[in-house]
């Protein structure tokens, strides 16, 4: 099933992102159902290294399965914080989750929004590590983007499709961002990141190059509650006392994962 966004042109820019908006006088329509999809763990010699978000107050996260599978030993790590130790409890092959148990003191558990995200409008945030393979730094690196459709690639619904800003300059979803949250601008998490269209191409649109995919956080929030985990409530204020930035990091965690078969250990 072939695949299209309408894309609003340059023209209707605004602060670095792009602007969906009915007003909009120029579209270009980028077809996605000749890009593969790939997913975004950051992969080496016998390790991958990703994100997650924190889903109980017992430092439990959720992340991508992709990311864990097949790992000798987990470790997980809070920004600026201490490295600790994690084992994969719970996996979705399928839809591509995985519930650590970690040994995380202190940790704050995202709040998950309901509702899906509002396509055309929306204003999301993702944690962008942009392929470096180390600890999340003391302040989380969030960056903007737009809702684009509510699926993925071939009309996927458990996804939902967003772009990041217009600018070449703005950051885009790398390898290692995989597994990560995708915040509302309350800090609820709307869904999980979880690949991007194959961009090793030079000619790929450079549209494409700024388009993710995410796990719908409906769909997550229901892998939880199969396996006992209870997710924080949204939160209808907007804490605007609290930067997102700092609400995003309290529950945003760094993953190493040594492959089993290399018998590595995990960088940190």
């Amino acid at each position: 099933m072939k695949i299209v966004l309408a894309v609003v042109g340059a023209a209707a820019c605004s602060a670095g992102l792009l602007a969906f908006t009915a007003e909009s006088v120029k579209h270009r329509v980028v077809s996605l159902d000749a890009v593969p999809f790939v997913q975004t763990s950051l992969f080496a010699p016998g390790k991958s290294v990703g994100l997650g978000a924190v889903v109980s107050e017992t430092g439990q996260v959720i992340t991508s399965y992709h990311l864990v599978r097949a790992c000798g030993a987990i470790r997980v790590a809070r920004n600026g914080g201490t490295v600790a130790g994690a084992e994969t409890v719970a996996f979705d092959a399928l839809n591509d989750l995985a519930l650590l148990k970690t040994g995380l003191v202190g940790a704050e558990p995202a709040p998950f929004r309901a509702g899906a995200p509002g396509p055309g409008r929306e204003t999301v945030y993702f944690a962008g590590m942009q392929g470096r393979s180390g600890a999340l730094p003391a302040r989380l690196p969030l960056y903007r983007a737009r809702v684009a459709a509510l699926y993925g690639p071939s009309r996927d619904v458990r996804m939902f499709t967003f772009i990041s800003g217009w600018s070449s300059e703005d950051p885009t979803v790398q390898p290692g961002d995989s597994g990560g949250p995708v915040f509302d601008g309350a800090g609820n998490v709307l869904g999980i990141v979880a690949g991007q269209p194959d961009i090793s191409v030079p000619a790929t649109d450079s549209v494409l190059r700024r388009t993710a995919f995410a796990l719908n956080a409906g769909l997550v929030t229901l892998f939880l509650a199969a396996h006992d985990v209870r997710t924080v409530a949204e939160s209808t204020e907007s804490r605007s006392e609290i930067p997102l930035a700092d609400r995003a990091a309290r529950s945003t965690v760094r993953i190493w994962c040594a492959r089993q078969e290399q018998g590595a250990r995990p960088a940190s």
